[in-house]
């Protein structure tokens, strides 16, 4: 008899993956890791193949690149119902603009209407009910696009919301967008030693504090966003930002508040994965090339 309880399980399992891949990666099942796959593969030098985002880096050192407190940054994250691009569709946007030091110049957060049934409701607690009169992607996506020019767009796990971006920017008609970009999980894998590089161990360990409303699009974009100053912040050399530099605000309003749609509740907490056990990570010696793919050891 087939266990009622299976796909909720396989969901949490690939969702922590998405999250936390660093230290699961040797076991984790190859149908996973081929859903996973919702990027080009990565070319053998380690660069990034994406389709939104020119991916830039953080080195140390005091020359080359850019100071990154001359920069705007754009903390994203993306809820899903599900984990294939082009199939599953987005269901709620988070956005955090701030500055290097740590500075929020705004936040925009908005539920998406999926034109599709929702699934992973256990992960991140959003059902069919909640989304009826949300905007579609197609109505958010001019002002979406407004919001984040003049920014270097930041995520954990970049990859992910480069993939659904760029197919949602296509099934909506539109062109897909080209913007600088940051991924925290590279940064992190590329700086520090650790048991693992999910998003929630990452910050527990470099703030010393644990984030709410973990897998709402909104707190997951704030934490990046914490996660980033404290590696800015706590670096023992300094980081400069190498890259795209972003270009002029596109003039225009940001997305329209009537188009709003936030959520009125946070996932259950029990449906989140536990983070990697309580072991400090450590700046290491010398820092890895960012590389974009497995992780290093």
């Amino acid at each position: 008899m087939r266990d009622p309880q299976q796909p909720a399980r396989a969901q949490a399992q690939a969702t922590a993956r998405r999250r936390a891949p660093a230290h699961e990666e040797a076991r984790t099942p190859g149908w996973v890791r081929r859903l996973l796959g919702r990027v080009r593969r990565v070319p053998r030098d380690g660069r990034a193949a994406l389709r939104c985002f020119d991916a830039g880096s953080l080195r140390r050192g005091r020359r080359g690149g850019v100071d990154p407190r001359s920069l705007v940054f754009a903390a994203v994250d993306l809820e899903t119902t599900g984990l294939e691009p082009g199939v599953d569709r987005v269901c709620e946007i988070g956005v955090v603009l701030f500055r290097a030091d740590g500075s929020v110049l705004g936040e925009y957060t908005t539920l998406v209407d999926p034109q599709r049934p929702m699934a992973a409701t256990a992960i991140h607690g959003i059902a069919a009910d909640q989304v009826v009169d949300a905007p579609t992607f197609a109505q958010l996506a001019p002002g979406l696009e407004r919001l984040l020019a003049g920014t270097v767009v930041v995520a954990h796990n970049l990859a992910f919301e480069d993939a659904f971006l760029a197919a949602e920017f296509r099934a909506a008609g539109r062109p897909v967008p080209r913007w600088p970009g940051l991924c925290t999980l590279v940064t992190a894998r590329a700086q520090l030693a650790g048991p693992g590089f999910g998003l929630a161990a990452l910050h527990r360990s470099l703030t010393a504090t644990s984030f709410t409303a973990a897998h709402t699009a909104l707190g997951d974009s704030r934490a990046t966003a914490e996660l980033l100053t404290a590696l800015l912040r706590q670096s023992p050399a300094p980081l400069r930002y190498r890259g795209r530099r972003p270009g002029r605000p596109v003039p225009g309003p940001v997305p329209a508040p009537h188009l709003f749609r936030p959520r009125t509740h946070a996932p259950d907490p029990s449906a989140t994965p536990n983070p990697a056990p309580d072991t400090p990570h450590t700046w290491r010696p010398r820092e890895l090339t960012p590389r974009w793919g497995p992780a290093p050891r």
